[in-house]
C-alpha cells in the first residue's frame, strides 16, 4: 500500500482537527452499512415547453437505486430558444446538471423562447451549450455559449457574430445572430489561473508572458481577467515557461511546459507578497535530475536546485498530483541551493505520470515545473477494484482574513485561500471508509475534480490514509473552488494494475455568512434585567442556521459568563431571550456593566443525506460556512457592552 510521509500526516490529522471544530454537530454524520435491499426510485424529467428542448439522463432510467447519481443535460431543438433553468428536486443553471437519487423526484427544465433567432454552428469537433445568463429585463436577453472541444482538439476561437476566445462568452441577442464556434487540432492550448497563495484570491491584471526555453524569446503576452485566468494558443511541440509578474507581488514561473498538438495543458500559477517589497521579484528557474519522458521505477531519487537571486525558503515535490504535498526528506541541502527526496513509485499504476515541483525563494518568488514520466515497475495485474464505500463531500465557506497557521506545506505557512467570493475562504474535504483487503493490489485512491458533471477530469493528486480511523480523505484548494457553483468529484481506486472503478459526488460551497450584533448596542444603558438580544446576517439562504451566544458579567471578579445555543431552520430567527434557560444562568443587576456576542455563527445547507424517521443518519453531500474575522469566530462587530438599569 502506498505510505505517505509520517510528518505530512501529523500535519494532515491537525488540519483536520481544525477542520472538525469547524464542522457543526447539529445533525448526526453516520454512514449506515447494513446490508438492507437497495430500494429503487423514479425520476420524472419534464420539458417547458414541450417542444422547445430535449433532456438526456446519464445512466438511462427513469429508475435509479438509491444514491446512484444521475446526470440530467439539456438541449434546445429550435433556433428560438435556450435553457434557462431547472426546477423542482433540481434548481440552478447548471447544464449538464447532477442529481442524486435518494428519494422519488420530479425535475423539469425550462426553455424560453429568444426575442432573435440564435444559429450555433461548429467547424472541427467539438459541441457547443447555450443558455440565458440574463432575462433581459433590463435591456436584451444575454445568452452564455461554452466550447468543449472533443479529445484532441483545443477550442480556437468564435467567428460570425461573436469574436474573441472567451469561453464562456456572454453576449446580448439584440438581433438575428449566426455564431461559429472554431475547434483545431493544429495548434495547442496553455491556460490558467492566478492566485494569491494556494487556492487564494484572484490575481487581475497580472502580466502573463510566455518565453522559449530555448532562447529566452518572447512568443506572447497577456493580463488575467478579473478571475484571474488567462490562455494562449501556440504552436504545438515548443518548450516554454511562463512568468507573471504584477507590481506589489513576488513573480511567478512555470516551467518546461511542452504541448502537443490538439492539446491543452492547465498551468496555474501561485503569487504571494514579497518578503522584501524593495527585493527582486524575478522567479528563479529549477535544475532537477528528472528527464521529460524518462521511465522511472522503484525507489528513485529527485534532486532540485534553484538558480535565482536568493537562496531557496521551501522545495515541494511529488508524483501523480498537481499539488505536491509532501515535505522533502533533506531540505535544504548543505549550503542552502536545493534540495532531494526520494519517490517510491511502487505504489502507483504502470503507465504515464508525471513529478511536480514547487519551489518559493526568499523573497516568495515561485517557480512550478511538471515533469512526465512513464512508471515502469511491471507489476502483476490484478483483478479491477471496485469502490463501493459512499463518499462524503463537504464544502466550508469561513469569512475574511482567514489565516491558518500550519506545518502543512499547502497551507505554505500563511494560508489565505479567499475564493472568488471577495472576504471569504472556501475549500472541500472529501472523506470515505477504507474497504480493500491487502491481498486485492489496492494502493490508493485517485481524486479528481471538474466543473462539469462528465468532466473533463482534473487530477488533483492521491488520497491521505489516517491509519487511526480506517478513513481516506483529501483537501481541495483549488482556485476554482467557488461559493455558488458546483464542484464535482470523482474517487477512484488504483493499484500497481490501474485504476478501478469508484464513486462520484458533488457539492455547492455556501457564501460569506456575516453575523453583526444589533441589539442592545454598544454603549447602551438602561438596559432591561432580562434583555433580548438581537443580530442579524448577511441574508445567506440555508437549511439552517446554528448560533453560539456569551454574557459576561464585567462588574464582579471573577468575571462570570452564561452562554446559549440556537438552532433555527428560519432565516430571519435572529434573537434571544436572556433567562434562565442559559448554561451557567446568573440574574443581572441594576447599574452593572455586561459584554454579549454571538461567538459562534454557521449556516448549513444539505443536499444529498439519508433519513431514518425524520432524523439525519448520513450526511454524503453538504455545504456550512461559518462567520469568522480574523482569528475570531462569530458576529463581525462584537462583542457588545451595556450597562443595566438606569444611567449613572
Amino acid at each position: 500500500m502506498l505510505k505517505r510521509l509520517t510528518a505530512y500526516r501529523r500535519a494532515c490529522l491537525a488540519l483536520t482537527g481544525i477542520i472538525s471544530s469547524l464542522i457543526i454537530c447539529f445533525f448526526p454524520v453516520v454512514f449506515c452499512t447494513g446490508c438492507r435491499k437497495i430500494p429503487e426510485y423514479m425520476l420524472t424529467v419534464n420539458v417547458l415547453p414541450a417542444e422547445a428542448g430535449t433532456v438526456f439522463r446519464e445512466p438511462a432510467g427513469p429508475l435509479y437505486k438509491r444514491g446512484t447519481t444521475v446526470t440530467l443535460t439539456a438541449r434546445q431543438e429550435t433556433e428560438k430558444h435556450a435553457f434557462s433553468r431547472w426546477s423542482g428536486d433540481l434548481t440552478g443553471t447548471d447544464n449538464p446538471a447532477n442529481i442524486v437519487m435518494n428519494a422519488e423526484k420530479n425535475v423539469t427544465a425550462h426553455f424560453l423562447e429568444l426575442p432573435y433567432h440564435l444559429r450555433v454552428d461548429t467547424e472541427g469537433e467539438g459541441k457547443v451549450f447555450r443558455k440565458i445568463a440574463a432575462g433581459g429585463d433590463a435591456g436584451p436577453v444575454q445568452i452564455q455559449l461554452t466550447a468543449h472541444p472533443s479529445p484532441g482538439w483545443v477550442f480556437q476561437e468564435w467567428a460570425g457574430d461573436l469574436t474573441g476566445r472567451a469561453n464562456p462568452a456572454v453576449f446580448p441577442l439584440d438581433k438575428d445572430k449566426t455564431i461559429t464556434a472554431l475547434f483545431t487540432d493544429k495548434l495547442c492550448e496553455i491556460t490558467g489561473r492566478i492566485t494569491y497563495g494556494r487556492a487564494g484570491t484572484a490575481v487581475a491584471g497580472a502580466m502573463v508572458t510566455v518565453f522559449s526555453d530555448e532562447d529566452g524569446t518572447v512568443l506572447a503576452g497577456t493580463e488575467t481577467d478579473s478571475e484571474g485566468r488567462y490562455s494562449f494558443l501556440l504552436d504545438p511541440g515548443l518548450k516554454v515557461d511562463l512568468v507573471a509578474g504584477k507590481a506589489g507581488l513576488a513573480g511567478s514561473r512555470f516551467q518546461g511546459i511542452v504541448v502537443s498538438a490538439g492539446e491543452s495543458f492547465r498551468a496555474d500559477l501561485i503569487m504571494q507578497d514579497p518578503e522584501d517589497p524593495g527585493g527582486d521579484t524575478t522567479p528563479p528557474s529549477l535544475k532537477t535530475n528528472v528527464s521529460p519522458g524518462e521511465t522511472i521505477s522503484g525507489r528513485r531519487w529527485i534532486s532540485v536546485t534553484l538558480e535565482g537571486a536568493y537562496e531557496p525558503r521551501s522545495i515541494y515535490i511529488d508524483i501523480g498530483t498537481e499539488f505536491p504535498f509532501t515535505y522533502p526528506y533533506d531540505y535544504p541541502t548543505a549550503g542552502g541551493a536545493g534540495s532531494s527526496k526520494t519517490l517510491d513509485t511502487t505504489g502507483y499504476p504502470d503507465g504515464p505520470s508525471f513529478i511536480n515541483i514547487v519551489a518559493y525563494d526568499g523573497n516568495n518568488n515561485c517557480v512550478t515545473t511538471r515533469i512526465p514520466v512513464i512508471i515502469k515497475n511491471d507489476a502483476p495485474v490484478w483483478n479491477s477494484l471496485v469502490m463501493k464505500k459512499p463518499l462524503r463531500v463537504v464544502a466550508y465557506t469561513q469569512g475574511d482574513d482567514m489565516q491558518i497557521q500550519s506545518d502543512l506545506p499547502q497551507v505554505q505557512g500563511d494560508f489565505s485561500i479567499m475564493a472568488a467570493e471577495e472576504r471569504s475562504a472556501c475549500y472541500v474535504h472529501l472523506s470515505w471508509e477504507h474497504e480493500f483487503a491487502g491481498d486485492s493490489g489496492f494502493s490508493g485512491y485517485n481524486v479528481y475534480r471538474s466543473s462539469f458533471a462528465n468532466g473533463p477530469w482534473r487530477l488533483l493528486g492521491a488520497a491521505y490514509e489516517d491509519t487511526g480511523t480506517g478513513r481516506y480523505y483529501f483537501f481541495d484548494l483549488s482556485a476554482d473552488i467557488t461559493p455558488g457553483l458546483r464542484s464535482y468529484y470523482k474517487v477512484v481506486p488504483y493499484g500497481p494494475g490501474g485504476e478501478g472503478s469508484g464513486k462520484t459526488g458533488s457539492v455547492v460551497p455556501l457564501g460569506r455568512f456575516e453575523v453583526r450584533l444589533k441589539t442592545p448596542a454598544h454603549g447602551a444603558t438602561g438596559i432591561p434585567l432580562n434583555p433580548t438580544l438581537e443580530w442579524e446576517h448577511n441574508g445567506l439562504e440555508a437549511d439552517s442556521y446554528n448560533y453560539e451566544l456569551s454574557l459576561i458579567s464585567l462588574s464582579e471578579e471573577p468575571r462570570r459568563e452564561a452562554r446559549a445555543q440556537l438552532r433555527t431552520k428560519k432565516k430571519d430567527q435572529t434573537a434571544i431571550v436572556y433567562n434562565h434557560t442559559w448554561e451557567g444562568f446568573f440574574a443581572l443587576q441594576n447599574n452593572w456593566a455586561y459584554q454579549w456576542d454571538v461567538t459562534k455563527a454557521e449556516a448549513c445547507k444539505l443536499y444529498d443525506y439519508e433519513t431514518d424517521g425524520g432524523e439525519v443518519t448520513a450526511i454524503y453531500s453538504a455545504a456550512y460556512s461559518r462567520g469568522r474575522k480574523g482569528d475570531a469566530e462569530g458576529s463581525y462587530n462584537g462583542a457588545f457592552l451595556f450597562i443595566t438599569g438606569a444611567a449613572e
